[in-house]
């Protein structure tokens, strides 16, 4: 992943506590690691209710994967607004609008009809990019980390440009 280290991205407003460290951060040092040590298990986001709270975060994504229809619609619909908005001028309200969207939503519930969308908007897909690529490298949020690799397994890197790539052509 040597490219990711070349992309110069803009700072964007932080919306989350700047004293949380981010899981990528968490992460990093264990990257050659051919096992991460039990202490790099327990992610920063972790609750103190650890098992319990896991198994039930699993099972939630899960269970709302498989029984979600068309609920999540009008929160893809946000996400969508949101994105081609703060591609266009990203600003504090928005991000932070987006970010407690994600954060409180089930992204496994509604990714594939975001993903789905996505192609179709009329924005900069180098900011979104790097909007995306920026909230995965610096956010403290499990979910919000779900959202953004989802997101950025949609782009496809070669030779220092960005060439957006749509899985359902």
């Amino acid at each position: 992943m040597e490219y990711l280290n070349n992309i110069n991205c803009q700072h964007f407003p932080l919306v989350w506590d700047n004293h949380k460290t981010s899981i990528y951060q968490f992460l990093l040092p264990y990257q050659n690691a051919d096992k991460l040590p039990e202490t790099a298990k327990i992610l920063p986001d972790h609750s103190l209710d650890s098992r319990k709270i896991k198994q039930a975060a699993r099972m939630r994504d899960g269970i709302t994967n498989y029984h979600s229809a068309s609920a999540e619609q009008s929160c893809v619909e946000k996400i969508l607004v949101l994105l081609a908005k703060i591609t266009a001028q990203p600003n504090q309200s928005d991000i932070e609008t987006l970010y407690t969207l994600v954060q409180t939503g089930r992204t496994l519930s509604y990714i594939e009809d975001l993903t789905e969308e996505i192609p179709k908007l009329i924005i900069d897909f180098d900011k979104l990019y790097e909007f995306i690529y920026w909230l995965a490298l610096n956010s403290p949020d499990r979910e919000i980390i779900k959202f953004s690799i989802a997101i950025l397994g949609m782009f496809y890197y070669r030779t220092n440009r960005i060439i957006f790539v749509i899985w359902y052509a």
